[in-house]
């Protein structure tokens, strides 16, 4: 068996947008499962347990557990003798009791701290706050750890929904777990899922419940051993919200909030007081029933009430269902668009999404059809579509699953790079965005943050106006404040989310507010800075829809700076770049990077301090002397920088809350002919189609192409490459390379692998180079 089902890391809203258009057509199968609408007979019930006492063990353990009640401080004992009384054999025999009093003062600890404590009633105190365990797991505690990582945050939400809505946005991103069919078991401990790393439905239900346990929000685990659409069984996690059960798919935030999943259509059709087809939540007290493990059938010590009818009415569905899977050549499912549109009249239309491989295994794409009707579905977009058609006749409640192949795959990708290099792109990002690394930013981005190894940044984000056809353009707009208190630069950070005015008139964009990693001075601008807003982009690019050759920053003061660094770090991420009311950093801020950034910044004539007025004209009279010493070709334009002093003004007040308007039209450079670089440190080892093996500080790198000709001058580096593509030079033909004076003739060969590493380096659909130079 596969555990209590599968669960996954990906929201269900808003993501995986950025794989549209990415499916090359392969081929189109229909595949039905047959599926039995019948109930089935129910798993057969073990005798009830006595409610009143547990099973005997023996006298020494009963003794044992009888002198810790005893010795419990008072205040602890009633609550340690309700846990010990109900005690699972197992637990008994192998537990230390000083380990479990200790987690029930830690449970004692979480009253005080939130505001609902004191309003929990008992039986829900100690059956979902209390217990030490959910199932069949290790016993091994997380109580403390997670206690204290999350429960300030908690304690800050007005309800134990909202803290578990919280919980299930960030603590899965934040602690590096995400779904997987790799998981080692389906009951996996906290502990265990954390290590690894992975974790079915039921190991992260398990993670999920614990920390909602731990600060004080009670949870249990619910689920279903087998649903009656479909094969397979599922878990998630029950909260209590103050006045009643609600319900989350764990690992699977949802925007609208609790009582949202995926799975509501399939648990409306679950059976009441079936074992097999039913929905069950743990309980810890006995209740005469069992919860159904399916990976360990005949266990009787997990309890369990049936609550059934409360996800039967939550959701009522008619008509004939159809679920689609999406496939690529090599098996895996992957995210595309769908259509389905009936065939006659009257006219219907209905669109959604596949699931990727990051998706519960029953999380599939599910529709209502009208009966007695034909239909056409397409997976993919033109020119990579695959079709089929399907007849929703009889008296069938469900058609079963379509399974849908799309994409080329090894050898076609290759006779693709030559033939249609675009189609190649598209659907080596679609590979890309299915592997760990893409799918692992799926939480990050549902828990709206930014994170690396060393620092987290939170962000807000909203979209104004309507979406354009390639995607929404992505304004990261960052706050002052800086080297002060958390409490004043998040009340920037606030300001900074409505500070700029809105322009739906020129674009429709996404607007996002980023939280500085901390409350350092230079929170916005030191080396580590450049890996997180790629990490950002990237998350953004692939599961926001989001135009990757329109991405702008701007920034204000403490932000301003930021642009200042962020901007000629990552020159070919940006479109365009503002900074307001500040100046260059002296070792972070080179200069020759500007060579193909559309940067602009603007400071008050009177905003003297730390020298910002004079660093910004000594700016521009640089880029004025880099722009005329550019040898170009007619009609580039080097060095496209705008430098504005604001008469009468000083570090506040200056006129830009409206540059979105000049920013907006703006485009990256996506392939320049002349690539003008200095590293700032070792973060960063690449740049528009030039990368360096080591960078730092000292080196620089002039590269200037001309037709099949390329020159590079290089100082302080021992190794650089350069990526090709055909849209850079004819890979078909000879290509001069001339590095420091020497020239040399090569053949650049198109390699599936260094199309693969282009995009392990830039994380970027449009940045994807066929072939490699090596100097």
């Amino acid at each position: 068996s596969r555990g209590l089902g599968e669960a996954s890391p990906l929201g269900r809203s808003g993501t995986g947008q950025a794989i549209l258009g990415a499916m090359g057509l392969f081929a189109a199968t229909l595949f039905v499962l047959p599926v039995s609408l019948a109930p089935q007979e129910p798993i057969p019930q073990p005798a009830p347990e006595p409610a009143e006492a547990p099973a005997q063990v023996g006298v020494d353990q009963s003794e044992r557990w009888a002198q810790a009640v005893a010795g419990a401080p008072g205040e602890l004992r009633a609550d340690f003798a309700f846990l010990v009384e109900y005690l699972p054999a197992r637990d008994r025999r192998e537990l230390d009791p000083a380990e479990l009093l200790q987690d029930v003062a830690l449970a004692h600890a979480t009253r005080e701290a939130v505001a609902w404590g004191d309003s929990i009633p008992a039986s829900i105190w100690r059956n979902a706050v209390l217990p030490h365990c959910h199932v069949s797991e290790a016993r091994e505690s997380m109580r403390a750890e997670l206690q204290e990582r999350y429960l300030e945050r908690a304690a800050a939400c007005a309800t134990p929904g909202e803290a578990a809505l919280l919980l299930n946005a960030t603590l899965f991103g934040e602690l590096g777990v995400k779904y997987s069919t790799a998981r080692e078991r389906a009951d996996q401990s906290s502990k265990q899922t954390v290590n690894s790393g992975l974790a079915s439905c039921t190991g992260l239900s398990i993670l999920l419940a614990d920390a909602c346990r731990a600060v004080g929000v009670p949870a249990r685990l619910a689920g279903i051993a087998n649903w009656v659409n479909k094969k397979g069984n599922h878990t998630w996690v029950e909260v209590w919200d103050g006045a009643d059960w609600r319900f989350l798919g764990a690992a699977e935030p949802d925007a609208k909030g609790l009582d949202h999943t995926w799975f509501l259509g399939d648990a409306a059709l679950a059976q009441p007081g079936s074992l097999r087809h039913g929905i069950w939540a743990v309980q810890y007290a006995p209740t005469g029933r069992r919860f159904p493990l399916v990976w360990q059938a005949n266990q009787d010590y997990v309890h369990a009430v049936d609550v059934t009818e409360r996800y039967r009415s939550a959701a009522k569905v008619s008509g004939v269902r159809l679920d689609i899977v999406v496939r690529n050549a090599a098996g895996q499912r992957v995210e595309a668009p769908l259509r389905i549109e009936a065939q006659g009249t009257p006219v219907r239309r209905m669109e959604g999404r596949s699931r990727g491989e990051g998706a519960d295994t029953n999380d599939i794409a599910s529709f209502q059809l009208d009966p007695g009707r034909t239909w056409m579905v397409r997976a993919g977009e033109e020119p990579f579509v695959a079709h089929t058609t399907v007849e929703s006749e009889g008296e069938e409640a469900s058609l079963g699953t379509l399974e849908l192949v799309v994409g080329p795959g090894g050898d076609d990708l290759v006779g693709w790079m030559v033939s249609d290099p675009e189609a190649a792109r598209a659907a080596l990002w679609t590979e890309f965005a299915a592997q760990p690394k893409a799918l692992a930013l799926a939480a990050d981005y549902a828990g709206s943050v930014a994170r690396t190894a060393d620092r987290t940044s939170a962000y807000v984000a909203r979209e104004v106006g309507e979406k354009p056809p390639g995607g929404w353009p992505l304004v990261i707009a960052m706050h002052g404040g800086g080297g002060t208190t958390k409490e004043f630069n998040d009340s920037q950070w606030r300001h900074m989310q409505i500070y700029y005015r809105d322009h739906p008139e020129v674009s429709g964009y996404r607007y996002l507010a980023l939280r500085a990693p901390n409350d350092e001075w230079n929170g916005f601008y030191d080396d580590s800075i450049a890996p997180l807003i790629r990490r950002l982009v990237l998350a953004q690019i692939l599961f926001g829809d989001v135009d990757p050759d329109a991405v702008h920053a701007i920034g204000y003061s403490h932000g301003g700076y930021g642009a200042f660094v962020i901007g000629p770090k990552l020159p070919d991420l940006f479109a365009s770049v503002h900074a307001s009311a500040s100046a260059p950093t002296g070792g972070e801020t080179k200069f020759a990077n500007f060579a193909n950034l559309a940067f602009s910044t603007m400071v008050g004539e009177h905003d003297t301090a730390y020298g910002r007025v004079k660093r910004c004209r000594a700016f521009d009279d640089t880029m004025a002397q880099l722009r005329g010493a550019a040898k170009w070709g007619a009609g580039e334009r080097p060095y496209p920088t705008l430098v504005e002093v604001i008469a009468d003004k000083g570090h506040g007040g200056l006129p830009d809350r409206d540059l979105l308007t000049v920013q907006l039209p703006k485009r990256r450079a996506l392939l320049p002919k002349h690539v003008i670089w200095e590293p700032s440190g070792s973060e960063v080892g690449e740049q528009y189609w030039v990368s360096i093996a080591e960078p730092a500080d000292g080196q620089r790198i002039e590269a200037h192409l001309d037709g099949q000709s390329i020159e590079v001058l290089s100082k302080g580096v021992e190794s650089l490459s350069l990526w090709l593509d055909e849209r850079l030079v004819d890979l078909d033909k000879v290509i001069t390379v001339i590095h420091n004076g020497e020239a040399q003739e090569l053949h650049a060969v198109r390699d599936l692998a260094v199309a693969r590493e282009s995009l392990e380096r830039w994380g970027d659909p449009r940045r994807i180079y066929f072939a490699r130079v090596d100097l």
